[in-house]
């Protein structure tokens, strides 16, 4: 076990820092009256023997609750984790630190073995002797405050005091106390926001006794400021951020709103916030039916299991949403365990929020909209692998991990994802170089990186310039009980200084078929567009007409305007600069179209599986579409 330092510091709070409590509901009044008792979070002592039975009657949880006690059982023999940095960042020590001490504190819990409790201990101790927890980079130190939050608060009564001590005021100096100084996260409205506030809240309610104005203020700090980060999910649930950092914000606020729950007895409102609950919906529609995501911004398509959508429920008595989280799980117990990676870092939250899970029926819905901050939209046929997706995106660039991808949509069919979205550049390798990935004006280094910029994405490029980063596309239509199904989006303000007007419609026909279709109106000026997909199918172009070829499967696309139009291949393999990676497997096949000026255009593609007579799809305008 890691020596203890002898002396414990005494954190003195200065009075300016000191927040008074909200009117109506009183934080002060709900923590005097929280129990003393440890464990308080998520589940009290007397609450286990039920997650037991809980799990023990369930095959799948029962599976998957192995596969975490044979994970800490690889644990034991671990070093202890030490303070490394990748780049600016030390969020991979801080979640493996989240994963090894939920592990094994449940573990310890699940089978009474002490040794689970003694290596997580020892791990909290090892933590306790960093010199910080880096908050310069602050989600670092929320993630780390959660962890050892929850370890302390699980593994309370099976420590000796001066170990208590000793984690209790790494909680406070390293987490609770460093972030009244590191605090340019508090009022944001992504993800840092329920992260940092709710990891943060977390230890608050694991040390309260012990600093009790410092965690009042954390707490009331919390209450007051997470509710800015919920904004993101009005009005429908779609979240700004994309799928994977929905992931990771809703479930550090879900940590938060358990933790709080469990030991306050109330979340003072939170989870009622405006489009909250229906964001698990967001979720179970982004996801495929290969089970990827629908992946916007910067996320990437690969889609692992998300424990919250578990919470939800349970919550909402709904376990249709689970339908895609279902086939995950199985897919995850099957694969080899890996102690080392954070990855699966909070599945121990999966098997404390999970309802109990008979048999599962898909939604009963083929066809999603979701309006707000970044409006999407979801065509399918069924919820079955070789089904139909079609995923469409709206709203701008300017957005928290945003690309330059308004417009653009990804395709599945047949098992194949044939329209891709690359995903995001790994943020250190740009970051090391000296380029500031994250300011977002039209200037910006940012869309200077290939997979950023609208010459990766799957939409419209206007005289080689990229797309206007403040202007927002709206869903100007969408229909999921007509004929057709479709949606249509107003780009205009997307090319504001290229186009005059900009339309684009995305239609579902004969229930096998995308038909994509462009309107647009030219200055008075000649006029180059280029429409483009991306994908990493083999490509065979024959003019007008071009065929992928993907595990088997083919794709027929097919330019039925403008007449003249034929297909073209463009790299994406090896982009043109220096900080770009390489794309292996991808390629771009897209056409050009020269526009006179200040004329009225269409431009329409076919996606087919199966051959047409390119005839047999009349053009018709988009107002018309019903």
């Amino acid at each position: 076990m890691p020596k203890l330092i002898p002396c414990i510091l005494t954190i003195l709070i200065p009075a300016s820092s000191i927040l008074v409590a909200a009117p109506g509901e009183s934080l002060q009044d709900k923590l005097l009256n929280m129990p003393s008792e440890h464990p308080r979070l998520f589940l009290k002592k007397d609450q286990w023997a039920a997650q037991k039975q809980k799990v023990n009657a369930n095959p799948l949880l029962k599976a998957f609750e192995h596969r975490i006690l044979k994970t800490a059982d690889a644990m034991l023999s671990l070093p202890t984790l030490e303070r490394e940095l990748e780049g600016k960042r030390m969020l991979g020590v801080s979640r493996k630190a989240v994963k090894r001490i939920t592990y094994l504190a449940y573990a310890y819990y699940t089978t009474g073995n002490q040794q689970y409790a003694e290596r997580a201990v020892d791990e909290m101790i090892a933590i306790s002797h960093f010199s910080d927890w880096n908050p310069s980079h602050f989600l670092d130190v929320g993630e780390m405050t959660a962890a050892l939050g929850i370890g302390y608060d699980w593994l309370y009564d099976t420590m000796e005091e001066e170990q208590r001590a000793f984690i209790r005021q790494a909680i406070i100096s390293k987490g609770l106390q460093t972030s009244i100084e590191h605090d340019h996260w508090v009022s944001m409205t992504n993800n840092w926001n329920p992260v940092c506030n709710g990891g943060l809240a977390i230890g608050a309610l694991a040390i309260y006794e012990h600093a009790p104005k410092l965690a009042l203020n954390i707490l009331q700090r919390a209450i007051d400021q997470i509710p800015n980060a919920m904004s993101a999910y009005a009005p429908d649930g779609a979240y700004e951020e994309g799928p994977g950092y929905w992931k990771y914000g809703t479930l550090y606020t879900l940590l938060y709103i358990d933790a709080m729950v469990s030991a306050l007895g109330t979340d003072f409102g939170l989870s009622a916030s405006e489009g909250f609950m229906k964001s698990s919906d967001y979720i179970a529609n982004v996801t495929a039916p290969g089970g990827d995501f629908f992946n916007y911004a910067d996320n990437s398509a690969a889609s692992s299991v998300a424990p919250s959508m578990f919470w939800f429920a349970r919550e909402r008595n709904n376990t249709s949403i689970l339908w895609s989280q279902l086939q995950k799980l199985k897919a995850t117990n099957a694969t080899p365990i890996n102690p080392e990676s954070h990855h699966e870092r909070q599945f121990v939250f999966l098997l404390i929020w999970a309802p109990p899970i008979d048999h599962v029926d898909p939604p009963d819905n083929l066809h999603y909209v979701s309006r707000g901050r970044i409006p999407i939209a979801i065509h399918r046929n069924g919820w079955e692998t070789e089904d139909l997706f079609l995923g469409v995106k709206a709203g701008k660039a300017y957005a928290p991990h945003g690309h330059q991808d308004v417009g653009s949509f990804i395709m599945e069919s047949q098992g194949v994802r044939w329209a891709i979205d690359m995903g995001p550049q790994n943020y250190n390798s740009i970051e090391e170089l000296g380029m500031n990935l994250w300011e977002r004006a039209q200037t910006s280094d940012r869309w200077r990186v290939f997979r950023l910029n609208s010459l990766s994405h799957n939409t419209l490029v206007v005289n080689g310039k990229q797309q206007n980063v403040q202007g927002f596309a709206y869903i100007y239509k969408h229909s999921s009980d007509a004929e057709i199904p479709h949606t249509i989006i107003d780009m205009a303000s997307t090319y504001h200084d290229q186009l005059q007007s900009a339309m684009r419609g995305f239609a579902i026909l004969d229930s096998n078929k995308v038909l994509i279709q462009d309107e647009l109106t030219t200055h008075d000026q000649d006029t180059q567009v280029r429409w483009g997909m991306l994908t990493e199918a083999n490509l065979k172009i024959e003019g007008s007409s071009a065929q992928l070829m993907q595990d088997g499967k083919s794709m027929h696309l097919y330019i039925l305007e403008p007449e003249n139009a034929t297909w073209q291949e463009f790299d994406t393999e090896n982009p043109p600069n220096s900080w770009d990676v390489e794309n292996p497997g991808t390629r771009m096949v897209g056409f050009y179209a020269d526009l006179e000026p200040g004329n009225n255009h269409t431009l329409r593609v076919l996606l087919s599986p199966d051959e047409i007579q390119q005839d047999t799809y009349p053009s018709r305008s988009l107002r018309n579409w019903r």
